[in-house]
């Protein structure tokens, strides 16, 4: 099964916000062992946001996307989900009471704009928002599934993992999960990390390795997708034991341990 995560907002494409959370998505999305092949960035345009889904839709099962549920004018992803739909708008009198309540415990005078965040596409299941007050939406169309989310990441990642994981969980049923190990390097440029490891780089799913730079170190990274997380760890294990014994000097890590941190241990 696949995913197509589209984001949506101006301020991504002028590069006034940095987009995490494409990268926080599709990790989730993978230990559930969804692929996402797929990732886009659109501005507050419906026309443009139209395309994509429309896009998306024809070649993904799972499309996502993140942005545009706010209370102002910009924000434009529920109307333009609702006209591709072919559906009306409808007040949501159990989001309303929400949004109402939100100000209310924050002795904030409630804004009239936000009325707008209560209207929905008639008939759409809807995600409650406990941090914040834009909510999230489901709506299954032409056999895929649509998901939005509200962009900022305070706000996305509870109501990720609170609703829309166990969701996609229950819909699919696949029993496929991936996980991922990775083997922090440093002393050695890229193209020496590659030679060493050539053929582990050239596996074939369902285990497979990557290679990244960056400042100071290269990143090897190992994926493996299986039936459930003893097999998928066995399968990293085989490879994670050939490349310690190509790279022992130059490993100074494992998935988020830092150089720094690792300086500092040596250090203490």
């Amino acid at each position: 099964m696949t995913a197509e995560i589209i984001s949506i907002g101006t301020e991504l494409l002028l590069g006034h916000i940095i987009n995490t959370d494409t990268s926080f998505l599709a990790q989730k999305l993978a230990e559930i062992g969804i692929d996402v092949y797929h990732t886009s960035v659109v501005g507050d345009n419906p026309m443009r946001l139209t395309q994509a889904i429309k896009q998306a839709v024809y070649r993904s099962d799972i499309v996502i996307t993140t942005g545009g549920l706010g209370p102002t004018v910009d924000d434009i992803t529920i109307e333009t989900l609702a006209k591709l739909l072919g559906k009306h708008l409808v007040l949501n009198k159990t989001i309303l009471k929400d949004l109402k309540d939100y100000f209310k415990l924050r002795k904030v005078k409630f804004p009239k704009e936000t009325v707008r965040q209560a209207y929905i596409p008639e008939d759409t299941k809807w995600i409650r928002n406990r941090v914040g007050t834009a909510p999230g939406l489901i709506e299954e169309y032409r056999g895929r599934i649509i998901i939005c989310l509200p962009g900022p990441p305070r706000e996305l990642k509870p109501m990720l993992a609170s609703d829309i994981v166990p969701y996609i969980k229950n819909r699919i049923k696949s029993g496929w999960i991936i996980k991922s190990r990775t083997i922090n390097t440093t002393g050695l440029a890229e193209s020496q990390v590659n030679g060493k490891v050539k053929d582990l780089l050239e596996l074939k799913p369902p285990t497979t390795v990557g290679i990244y730079a960056k400042l100071g170190q290269v990143e090897l990274k190992i994926m493996s997708k299986a039936k459930n997380g003893k097999d998928a760890a066995r399968e990293i294990e085989k490879i994670e034991r050939k490349i310690i014994i190509r790279l022992c000097d130059h490993i100074f890590g494992y998935d988020d341990e830092t150089l720094e941190g690792a300086v500092a241990k040596l250090l203490t």
